[in-house]
């Protein structure tokens, strides 16, 4: 290798920013060695706040029009042409060697300054992996074909992970702005039917490697893509049994993911059925991850059925631990009355209120409120929930403070429902084996769960867990 390191910049180009995008970011931190990040945001649609971190490059389909790029079609120009935001990096830092792009929802196994220090040992201008779709069947080229000659093969190249030289940028850059002005210069080409072609950016830039003769490699030339497509898209909790490929993608959060299996028009329900290609995938994950992540959409569309199908799925595959994988109370937010000195977080009522939903029961206490008349703790299930049971789990060397307990549960934190009152009961415990354990012949429908006292006293419980 050259003894001088090749100076890149790497580019996390997002529409968004959660906690899933926060968990991509610092997953690709991992990857970058000494390179420069960048996240670009595209706010076309709107302004994108709660990023943390310094190198923010904010754009708008109106920037990339003002610099001179056709903006079609509108409100998805990112989408269609995301190498746009690649000639506005390199035109505004023009001191970087090389510029490597990666989409928010790529995974990557392989570090990146082996990909840059590769291209520039080899003098490569472009690294990216072809369109596995062959050329018959993928309707994109049709777009770029009135752009090129015939001699110039339009062969596609997947860019939501693309490593580019700086040269090569410019060269790209200097084609579209081209194509532009052809088409507001001259009567421009139509397909069937009237409608304007444009090449989108794979066309466009395995059609431009063709025509500029660019030395180019593939991904595949350092390992394994064969999780590396444009779709079908992989669940977040499947990456560790990704590591073999040197980049995943797509990867969705399960919310994300869960659309995509509905717009590619699979059944939810194969999840149980290890023959279908749903079912298959989601028996090699781990069942502590795949059930929660099931039963919560199913929570979400009221699909009763499919949640006593998905409790019969877990028990054969975790065995009685798969009954703690419908506790729906776990790490959801929690709130209460009050804090003080003894309270492990007193600054801040719902980070105390966690404690007793951090899913681990220690035998001392999980929050504590201040002495006080009602004491109360609450927490939120997100969701309308129809719960079979509720365990409340004691401080068990101050047993006697929950001797007034009274639960209640509610959809809306307006119309509370008494669903147990613990008044001229003996004392529970809790970790010693003798938790609370309040159970419902039919399922009790309610979003948040309070637990009040009657008298003057502390709250100071370890855990609470409520199971559907």
């Amino acid at each position: 290798m050259s003894n001088q390191a090749p100076r890149y910049a790497v580019l996390y180009k997002t529409h968004f920013w959660d906690a899933f995008a926060d968990r991509q970011f610092h997953r690709l931190l991992e990857r970058v060695g000494p390179g420069d990040v960048f996240i670009v945001v595209d706010e076309t649609q709107r302004v994108v706040s709660g990023i943390p971190h310094g190198r923010v490059i904010r754009m708008s389909e109106e920037t990339a029009r003002c610099e001179g790029y056709r903006c079609v079609p509108p409100g998805n120009v990112f989408w269609y042409n995301t190498d746009y935001q690649l000639y506005h990096f390199v035109e505004k830092y023009p001191d970087y060697d090389y510029v490597v792009t990666v989409e928010y929802d790529v995974c990557l196994n392989i570090d990146i300054e082996l990909i840059v220090r590769t291209m520039s040992d080899e003098r490569l201008d472009f690294v990216g992996e072809p369109i596995r779709t062959p050329a018959s069947l993928w309707n994109w080229a049709e777009q770029a074909r009135p752009f090129y000659s015939d001699d110039v093969t339009i062969e596609g190249r997947l860019v939501c992970f693309a490593a580019f030289s700086r040269e090569f940028a410019y060269q790209l850059a200097a084609a579209r702005r081209a194509h532009t002005k052809s088409i507001q210069d001259l009567e421009a080409p139509h397909l069937a039917g009237g409608v304007m072609p444009w090449p989108n950016n794979e066309a466009f830039v395995g059609a431009e490697i063709n025509r500029l003769g660019i030395r180019a490699a593939p991904l595949s030339y350092f390992g394994d893509t064969s999780s590396y497509d444009w779709a079908p898209a992989h669940v977040e909790f499947e990456l560790p049994n990704t590591v073999g490929s040197i980049l995943v993608h797509p990867v969705l959060d399960g919310p994300r993911f869960f659309r995509s299996v509905k717009r590619f028009g699979w059944d939810l329900h194969d999840v149980w059925l290890p023959a279908t290609y749903l079912g298959g995938r989601m028996d090699q994950c781990d069942p502590s991850v795949v059930v929660p992540a099931f039963l919560q959409q199913f929570l979400a569309t009221g699909d009763t059925d499919a949640i006593e199908q998905l409790r019969n799925y877990a028990l054969n595959r975790a065995g009685a631990r798969s009954e703690e994988f419908f506790n729906i109370a776990l790490r959801k937010p929690a709130t209460q009355s009050s804090s003080c000195t003894w309270s492990r977080h007193p600054t801040s009522l719902a980070q105390d209120a966690s404690g007793a939903v951090d899913g681990h029961a220690t035998g001392a206490f999980g929050f504590h409120t201040n002495l006080e008349s009602a004491p109360w703790w609450c927490v939120d299930l997100e969701l309308e929930c129809p719960v079979r049971e509720i365990r409340v789990y004691n401080r068990l060397d101050r047993p006697q403070r929950a001797r007034s307990m009274i639960v209640n549960g509610s959809l809306d934190m307006r119309i509370w429902r008494t669903l147990y009152d613990h008044h001229d009961s003996a004392q529970f415990g809790g970790a010693d084996g003798n938790a609370l354990r309040i159970n419902f012949a039919e399922p009790v429908k309610m979003r948040f769960l309070l637990i009040h006292l009657a008298d003057f006293e502390i709250l100071n419980l370890d855990q609470v867990e409520v199971f559907v």
